[in-house]
C-alpha cells in the first residue's frame, strides 16, 4: 500500500479584510484630493463669482449741481482745495516726518552732523608726537 497524500487544491481566496480596507482608503483619499484640486481651480478662475467686489457708495446727501464740467475728474477735487487751501498745500518730502515729530518730540532728536573720517595715522600722531616726527629730507 502506498500512502498518498490527498490532492489539495487552491482556490482563489479573497483579500483579506485589512487590504480591502487599505483600498478603500486609498480611494477616498485620492477622490478627496481631486476634489480640493477641483475647487481650487475654480476658485481661482477669473470667472469665479465668489470674489467680494465693494459696495458702490451711497450717499444720504443729494450732490450740488458744479458751476463747472468735471474735466478728468478732479473739479470736486479742485474745488475743495479752494475751500480749504490750508488742507491742500503742496506736501514736502519730509512732511510725514515732521509731522511725526511734532506728535512725538520725545522720539525725534535733532540730527547732528557727521563727522568726516579721520585718518588713523594722522589721529595716532596727533595724540603721539613724540613717537611720530616729520619726514627727513635728504
Amino acid at each position: 500500500m502506498t500512502l498518498t497524500n490527498p490532492a489539495t487544491t487552491q482556490t482563489e481566496l479573497s483579500p483579506p479584510p485589512a487590504s480591502r480596507l487599505r483600498r478603500v482608503l486609498i480611494a477616498a483619499v485620492i477622490v478627496v484630493l481631486l476634489a480640493s484640486a477641483a475647487l481650487t481651480a475654480w476658485l481661482l478662475s477669473p470667472g469665479s463669482q465668489t470674489h467680494t467686489r465693494p459696495a458702490p457708495a451711497t450717499t444720504a446727501i443729494a450732490p450740488t449741481p458744479q458751476a463747472t464740467p468735471n474735466v478728468g475728474g478732479s473739479a470736486g477735487y479742485a474745488g475743495f482745495c479752494q475751500n480749504n487751501s490750508d488742507l491742500c498745500a503742496a506736501p514736502t518730502p519730509d512732511a510725514a516726518y515732521r509731522q511725526f515729530c511734532q506728535n512725538n518730540s520725545d522720539l525725534c532728536t535733532t540730527p547732528q552732523p557727521i563727522p568726516a573720517p579721520v585718518d588713523p595715522y594722522a589721529q595716532f600722531c596727533a595724540n603721539n608726537t613724540d613717537l611720530c616726527a616729520p619726514p627727513q629730507r635728504p
